[in-house]
């Protein structure tokens, strides 16, 4: 869903903006640090409807205490986060974290400053072992590296992913591989050079990087966001990585053009491409996509629990209590459309599909208007939403909490992550692989 940008605590942009003016972080004090912790779970009670449906209360309180016990001296922002961070694991909701706040403006200061990024791209396997996602020195990707700068890979990706933030481990894990590099950066600092060894037992110096890696970017530009294709068989084929609200227009344009031509050459079946979706506006989906596969009238949930507070309570309800809506409203299909897919509409899905490309798989799942491939979720197929933020005064980081809990159109596994219709095996070396697969599979199945 729309993640609304509602500072609850606007004071300290203030604070924000001094820190982005030198690169030595100015010093906060322990007790600064201990008020913003209590601030993080005051502000889940405030403005979350249900913590326990992602949370255990007893292990973030344990955790807080910790947390707390631990704070002594003055610290820079950097540290601040460190601490306060350790609680993002156990809230267990991709929606619900204590942020590094501006990350861009703050690595392009330190890149300014010549400062150096990590220079390979990693992912963290199910097993907790660090890979090559891509290419990087003359090894393949899915080479094994087993220490950067001397740091044991087992240590990194414990430190960072003590640290993380998502619904559940496997989720937590590609957040954790895709931003590594700013997790790097964040944790253990680096450059201008990184000593990489990898299991082989050979090792190389390589020169840190002075570009940001496109993943970390929580604004891509539209046109790295979409790509698409007519594969064998007249199939559409459309990958879009992001339903970045901003884009809402442009999206629009470039899909009644990208329709317009799929018409033309006569493309029968449709593949949706969301295995690199985070979320983000569902208008971009319900306006952009489904009036051109759509038969039916659907609806995006079954009911919905809304946390009533200051910034969406209406004159007569109660603060702080929950309130629930029931999904009424129904989408029509519009099926005078001239341009509309004639057979069916398959959606690739896997461990980085969330938010707003939940509620899309769930709604289509649900009410039979699509075909669910690819590999389970990472996040819970009932999906918070509308997510506030709340910049914290005294370290000036930022910690983000959804006021809505949307149950799946059916009502069903809510704590579960969406299952495929149609298991497609993937590949991170080759993501393509499982776009020809199911390709493969809806000729057969014609």
């Amino acid at each position: 869903m729309r993640r609304a940008a509602l500072a609850l605590l606007a004071g300290a942009t203030l604070w924000a903006a001094s820190a982005l003016g030198s690169t030595a972080d100015p010093l906060v004090s322990a007790d600064a640090v201990r008020a913003d912790l209590k601030r993080v779970l005051a502000s889940i009670q405030e403005l979350h409807p249900d913590p326990g449906f992602t949370m255990d209360h007893q292990s973030v309180t344990d955790m807080a205490a910790r947390i707390s016990a631990d704070l002594s001296a003055p610290m820079t922002q950097r540290e601040a986060w460190r601490a306060l961070s350790r609680l993002n694991p156990l809230l267990g909701d991709g929606h619900m974290l204590v942020a590094f706040p501006d990350r861009m403006a703050r690595l392009r200061e330190h890149i300014q400053a010549g400062g150096r990024l990590l220079p390979i791209d990693v992912r963290i396997d199910d097993a907790g072992r660090l890979l090559l996602a891509k290419q990087a020195a003359g090894r393949p990707a899915g080479t094994i590296v087993s220490a950067i700068d001397g740091r044991p890979s087992s240590a990194l990706v414990g430190a960072i992913l003590a640290r993380t933030h998502g619904d559940g481990p496997a989720h937590a894990r590609v957040l954790a591989g895709d931003r590594f590099v700013l997790f790097y950066w964040l944790i253990f600092n680096g450059g201008p050079d990184y000593h990489v060894t990898f299991t082989s037992g050979d090792s190389i110096t390589l020169p840190g990087r002075d570009l940001i890696p496109p993943a970390i970017d929580p604004e891509p530009a539209f046109a790295d966001t979409v790509s698409n294709a007519i594969l064998p068989g007249d199939i559409g084929y459309l990958r879009v990585d992001s339903f970045d609200g901003a884009g809402l227009d442009a999206f629009r344009t470039y899909t009644a053009d990208l329709f317009a031509r799929f018409h033309t050459a006569g493309v029968r079946d449709l593949i949706i491409d969301l295995r690199f979706n985070p979320g983000g506006d569902d208008k971009l989906w319900i306006e952009g996509l489904a009036p051109y596969f759509a038969t039916k009238p659907y609806r995006l949930y079954s009911r919905a629990a809304v946390k009533l507070h200051q910034g969406v309570a209406s004159p007569g309800e109660v603060i702080g209590s929950v309130k629930m809506i029931e999904g009424k409203r129904y989408y029509q299909p519009r099926l005078d459309n001239p341009v509309r897919i004639p057979g069916r509409t398959w959606i690739l899905a896997g461990t980085r599909s969330y938010s707003s490309s939940i509620l899309m798989l769930t709604a289509m799942q649900d009410q039979g208007l699509a075909t669910i491939a690819g590999q389970p979720t990472g996040g819970r197929s009932c999906s918070t939403g509308r997510v506030r933020r709340v910049v914290l005064e005294g370290t000036g980081l930022t910690a983000f909490v959804p006021d809505v809990l949307f149950t799946r159109p059916d009502g069903h596994s809510c704590a579960q992550p969406v299952m495929p219709d149609l298991d497609v095996a993937e590949s991170e070396a080759d993501p393509m692989a499982a776009v020809r697969a199911l390709a493969a599979a809806i000729r057969q199945s014609r």
